[in-house]
């Protein structure tokens, strides 16, 4: 069975929330979101299981979402996810990304892109701080992005 993520309960740590803007067909969509190792491969190839982060949906009463409104994070601490959308039969894709929280920062993954036929399946993923004392929103660098598109 698939381990759930643990959140952080330190006081300094990151929330990490995820904002979807999917072209899908008209029955919505679903995101599974797993933590993962840094070697995670596309295909699946991994040193370790995945841990279910985050599950997002819109439009489908079977999927229940979970930790929708964000995570907490331990700060200066990599993380590496993969996002994995699903929209009705066949369109789906996935983006494996990687970053290190700042203390000072919540941290926003926009997630973005086409999962309608026939049309080509494209995700992208761009990361944004949010400074905890003055609520100014940043683009940050992740390390490591990959779009997976299958």
């Amino acid at each position: 069975m698939m381990k759930d993520y643990v959140a952080s309960t330190e006081v300094n740590s990151s929330e990490v929330t995820i904002k979807r803007q999917l072209e899908t067909p008209m029955l919505g969509s679903t995101t599974y979101v797993y933590e993962v190792s840094d070697d995670r491969k596309c295909n699946g190839e991994s040193s370790k299981p995945d841990t279910r982060f985050m599950v997002l949906d819109e439009g489908n009463p079977l999927v229940s979402e979970f930790n929708s409104k964000g995570v907490n994070v331990t700060a200066n601490t990599p993380i590496s996810l993969i996002l994995h959308s699903i929209a009705g039969l066949g369109n789906q894709c996935s983006v494996i990304v990687r970053f290190t929280p700042d203390i000072d920062f919540n941290y926003q993954i926009q997630l973005t892109g086409v999962l309608q036929s026939p049309l080509p399946k494209v995700c992208k993923a761009e990361l944004y701080g949010v400074s905890k004392t003055t609520n100014l929103v940043k683009p940050i660098t992740l390390t490591y992005h990959k779009a997976c598109n299958v």
